[in-house]
């Protein structure tokens, strides 16, 4: 491309004689007619010089495909043909082809492309993104439809600019992070989160309404029980108040009018005595098991809460137990239903009661252990011993035995150990699992009242 002042020419030359930008030459060639805009052909150059290369026009794409008038007509536009020229835009794409590098840029949604030499077959712009803003330095090549124009006007159907080195493209601005291949992903996966995130929250509200429910159904049980034990509490205390001021009374009564009656006995037949002794021996056996009855009924509405304390209250409130029983805990407290506690409560009663009454035993060890899924409770004791399957052989209906403490740990579910010989004292072990109690497959609902009733 030569260019001199305002004017320029492509000329075409089948020479290897290399120029650099600012070279004056002379040029000859043939002159091509044939075309919108002449050119010379076949021609030769020499170098006669060095002149200053001019500053670019600064000029936009619209301009640059602007019609021109023909024939020299008034009023025709400036031939940018030839001319170094600069045009600012955004990077619309970026292409290497064999040994250059080609940039479209893009203005007032017109398009040009710009293209550069290659040095060594390198990318020349690595770092240029789609998007970026742009000025764009080179000479101008416009295009036009072939044959010579009819009309009074020229216009281009196109234009391409030859940048002379890497430095003809300045950048401007850096393209922005949100390329459009990062706005199509983008309105690709966005919906698709948004789609991910509503079934995401409807699963959780569903998960949290089926929780919520069963918390509501959990809390309600749990009412239900406290106010189902709160109700049992009261019955106790009053049907044991009713006992000892109505039933304790007259047992009382009884038993004075037949000791007096023993007394006269011994100048009566001696089969009306006996038979007066059997009288006088069931009726204490009943205020025993009546005193033993009212002392299971208080027991749980006046001890602790925990159970461990339950113990330890109740061995208090015995005084011929006093200095005979000590109350240990191993593991971590758990809370134990109010049932449980009710049975496990008479199982200990009966347990430290024969100890100390058949077994005259002098220490008496109860142990509550605490396990991660049941507790259990242990008495030990240093008294006589027995023979426990003599002993079930022997049990009548008088009292419950060991056949009313297997059967009282078979109704919640749990597992009673007896272990004794004859001279070694007694040890009774007593194990229950909570979690098949609080889970209802083992739902005790009678504790210590049905003591009473059984007495």
């Amino acid at each position: 491309m030569l260019q001199r002042g305002t004017k320029g020419i492509q000329a075409f030359s089948e020479t290897d004689d290399l120029f650099e930008v600012g070279d004056l030459v002379e040029a000859v060639g043939f002159v091509n007619f044939r075309t919108a805009v002449g050119c010379l052909e076949n021609a030769l150059f020499r170098k006669v010089g060095k002149a200053e290369v001019s500053e670019s026009r600064p000029v936009t794409i619209e301009r640059l495909l602007q019609p021109r008038g023909y024939w020299g007509n008034v009023g025709q536009t400036e031939d940018l043909n030839g001319m170094l020229v600069s045009v600012d835009g955004l990077v619309a794409g970026i292409e290497d082809r064999s040994g250059e590098t080609r940039v479209t840029v893009e203005s007032g949604g017109r398009f040009i492309p710009a293209a550069v030499v290659q040095q060594n077959g390198a990318a020349v712009f690595p770092d240029l993104g789609v998007g970026a803003t742009v000025r764009v330095t080179g000479v101008v090549s416009l295009s036009y439809k072939a044959g010579v124009p009819t009309g009074n006007e020229l216009k281009p159907s196109g234009a391409f600019l030859v940048m002379r080195t890497a430095g003809d493209l300045e950048v401007l601005r850096a393209a922005p992070w949100w390329t459009s291949e990062r706005v199509q992903t983008a309105q690709v996966l966005v919906p698709l989160f948004l789609l991910v995130a509503v079934v995401w929250i409807f699963a959780l509200q569903r998960l949290v309404s089926t929780q919520g429910a069963k918390l509501q159904e959990a809390l309600l049980a749990y009412r239900d029980v406290e106010r189902e034990n709160e109700a049992c509490q009261k019955e106790r205390m009053r049907l044991a108040a009713d006992l000892h001021d109505g039933f304790q009374q007259l047992l009382a009564g009884a038993m004075y009018r037949m000791d007096a009656a023993v007394t006269c006995a011994k100048e009566m037949p001696e089969a009306l005595q006996r038979q007066l002794g059997g009288a006088d021996a069931a009726l204490k056996q009943a205020q025993k098991g009546l005193r033993d009855a009212l002392w299971g009924l208080t027991e749980g509405a006046d001890g602790s809460a925990t159970f461990v304390n339950l113990i330890q209250h109740a061995a208090q409130k015995m005084d011929h137990w006093q200095g005979l029983v000590t109350v240990s805990q191993i593991g971590e407290e758990r809370p134990v239903p109010p049932a449980v506690m009710g049975h496990l409560l008479m199982l200990f009663q009966e347990s430290v009661g024969n100890a100390i009454s058949h077994g005259k035993a002098k220490r008496v060890d109860v142990e509550v252990r605490y396990f991660n899924q049941g507790v259990a409770i242990e008495i030990a004791d240093d008294g006589l011993g027995f023979d426990p399957k003599a002993a079930d052989a022997q049990a009548n209906g008088t009292h419950f035995g060991l056949k009313g403490m297997r059967r009282r740990m078979k109704e919640i579910g749990g597992n009673l150990t007896i272990e004794s010989e004859p001279g070694r004292g007694t040890r009774v072990t007593a194990y229950v699992g909570l979690r098949k109690v609080l889970a209802g497959q083992k739902s005790p609902k009678r504790g210590m009242d049905e003591v009473m009733v059984k007495l």
